[in-house]
């Protein structure tokens, strides 16, 4: 009985897993379209469906092992493939939605110098004082709130899969400060964005912020139940 129960959870966790990459695999292959223009929240509902039910499955999974090295096993491995369908959606969000795209400017390799803010807290003072001038509040929450929500996961995912390589908010900071960088200076080059220092400040705030509450007693207490 022990044996079919075993191999049944197994099944279910392989099944979960192949919808999970079909999902987005075919959301993928619908956003490199050129004649489609996916918003944000289809393209939230596309990948982070899949990685509900990873995350909802590692822990059904984890609760059912009785070995703590399977345990860990099991985290790591459903964790990383979370971690790889983020970094897919994250960069679909960053490159693939841009209007730049569908008026025929992707990867033009133009150098636009109006493309780039260089002054700390330029764009962001704009946004907030805009909503006083009539501006759409839903405009800066996007603007803002996204840029804070965008790397966010950053700071649960590096801390527990790279806890060897990235062992203090210092170095997780100097990470994702070159990270966000790179992606700037990647969207400026290839034309599929603007090069802000506003989104960088924006988009590291919200990484160490989580990577912060990540560190407190609470979450830590939080994680134990769940992986344990």
């Amino acid at each position: 009985m022990n044996k079919i129960t075993k191999q049944m959870k197994k099944i279910i966790n392989y099944i979960v897993i192949i919808i999970s990459i079909l999902m987005v695999f075919f959301g993928l292959l619908i956003d490199l379209q050129p004649e489609i223009n996916m918003s944000g929240a289809e393209k939230i509902l596309i990948y982070v469906t899949p990685m509900i039910l990873l995350f909802v499955n590692m822990i059904i999974q984890i609760k059912n092992t009785k070995k703590d090295v399977e345990k860990e096993k099991i985290k790591k491995q459903i964790l990383g493939l979370i971690f790889i369908i983020y970094m897919i959606s994250l960069s679909t969000l960053l490159f693939l939605g841009s209007s730049y795209r569908h008026a025929g400017q992707f990867l033009t390799l133009e150098f636009d110098l109006n493309k780039i803010n260089i002054i700390p807290f330029k764009e962001i003072v704009s946004f907030i004082s805009g909503l006083f001038n009539g501006n759409n509040l839903k405009v800066v929450l996007i603007n803002i709130g996204g840029n804070l929500l965008a790397f966010a996961p950053m700071g649960f995912f590096i801390p527990i899969l790279f806890w060897n390589k990235v062992k203090n908010l210092k170095q997780f900071t100097l990470l994702i400060i070159i990270i966000i960088f790179i992606v700037e200076l990647t969207q400026f080059v290839t034309n599929t964005g603007i090069a802000d220092i506003d989104d960088l400040i924006l988009n590291t705030l919200g990484a160490v912020i989580v990577y912060v509450l990540m560190q407190t007693k609470m979450a830590k207490d939080i994680l134990v139940k769940l992986f344990k």
